[in-house]
């Protein structure tokens, strides 16, 4: 998960930039966009997982990639200047991620997530199914007397 959350954070120093003039207003709709894809990336992990960990972890890579991207260069801060939009972007991103990550699970979830794991290693592949990054298992057809296969 921290390796996601390296790539969240390259892509939203990018993406926070985005802003578009209306009239006199400028809307920071890259900050809006990255606060909204962080809240939902780090929610929907931590639901999946069924583990608040595995949310800390992708807020971990991000806050990383921010970081360094935050290192002022040679040439000065090109992605994430100092400016309010980029401290809206940083501090926002960073509270309601952890937040996120943080926020209580549904009781019930872990353990259900637990029997689902537990159910797919349970489970033996019969014909038809697809075997992980492989071929469908195949049909054993009819036996050796022209009779249908066991269990038919």
């Amino acid at each position: 998960m921290a390796v996601l959350g390296l790539i969240l954070g390259l892509v939203g120093a990018v993406v926070s930039a985005g802003r578009t003039t209306i009239g006199s207003v400028t809307v920071p709709w890259g900050v809006a966009l990255m606060l909204v894809a962080v809240v939902v990336l780090v929610r929907a992990i931590v639901w999946q997982s069924g583990s608040k960990a595995t949310g800390l972890a992708l807020m971990a890579g991000w806050l990383v990639a921010t970081g360094l991207v935050l290192e002022l260069a040679p040439g000065g801060d090109v992605l994430i200047p100092d400016v309010t939009r980029s401290w809206v972007y940083v501090v926002g991103c960073t509270v309601l991620g952890l937040g996120s990550a943080l926020w209580p699970l549904p009781r019930g979830l872990a353990e259900l997530v637990a029997e689902e794991q537990q159910a797919d290693a349970d489970h033996v592949p019969g014909p038809g199914d697809v075997l992980p990054g492989g071929p469908v298992v195949p049909d054993p057809g009819p036996g050796p007397s022209g009779d249908p296969a066991p269990g038919r």
